[in-house]
């Protein structure tokens, strides 16, 4: 008899030990099921943010909000129709740059209302090359447009910049738009686009509202293109600023 009980409380011990694992399962499996079915959501943060970021590098937009950033290369509306930045939303600069981008926008605010637009800014050695691939061109005629990789470009150190004018919150034309590679858009022959009225008085004073601020903020163009302003040669940049791999 003795025995029997100690058999009986025994069984019921391990009936109560099943028990308990079972619905220990059970809870934990109905927990696995429900965080399965709660989707977290994880702010995306662009791969190209999370670079400048690691480098330094600030948000224009941080230092001022007035400034406009349509960056050509974040969506396929560029001369390429490639979207090599992923949807950046925002214009990435050393901080010596992002504070003089933001003179040459008190200095266009003391002009008139007008509001700059960036078009483009820091960029990415792997992306230059993805670039220079990705035009297929003969290299000799690439040259004029895309420096090569191995030559680097002053956007790999975040020492350049594109721009261009909004007016109330209208794009000015400038006479061709942002990478047109028509020889309307070079600077040096703008007297005779004028002349021969294929640049109107208007678009010819809209450039030169633009370079003028640039200038005064201590940026320099270009010769080829209205839209490209350089902080400083390529040169000093690479003696001074970081290269963006």
């Amino acid at each position: 008899m003795k025995n029997f009980k100690v058999i009986f409380i025994f069984f019921i011990c391990l009936i109560y030990a099943c028990n308990q694992i079972e619905n220990k399962g059970e809870t934990v499996a109905k927990s696995l099921l429900i965080t399965n079915k709660i989707k977290l959501k994880i702010p995306y943060i662009n791969p190209l943010e999370k670079l400048y970021d690691s480098l330094g590098f600030v948000n224009i937009n941080e230092i001022n909000n007035q400034i406009i950033c349509k960056l050509a290369y974040s969506d396929t509306s560029n001369f390429l129709k490639i979207n090599l930045y992923k949807g950046l939303k925002h214009a990435f600069l050393p901080r010596e740059i992002a504070e003089k981008l933001t003179k040459a926008q008190n200095i266009l605010d003391s002009l008139g209302n007008y509001t700059l637009i960036i078009y483009d800014a820091a960029r990415p050695l792997h992306i230059q090359k993805m670039m220079w691939d990705s035009l297929k061109w003969p290299s000799a005629k690439k040259y004029g447009y895309i420096a090569p990789p191995n030559a680097h470009s002053l956007h790999n150190y975040g020492c350049a910049v594109d721009v261009g004018l909004d007016s109330a919150g209208i794009e000015l034309n400038m006479g061709t738009k942002f990478d047109s590679f028509d020889s309307l858009s070079a600077p040096a022959y703008e007297w005779l686009f004028l002349k021969n009225k294929k640049l109107s008085k208007a678009q010819y004073i809209r450039r030169t509202i633009l370079r003028k601020a640039m200038h005064k903020a201590q940026f320099y163009g270009i010769t080829s293109e209205w839209w490209h302003f350089n902080y400083c040669t390529l040169e000093q940049a690479k003696a001074y600023f970081i290269l963006i791999k």
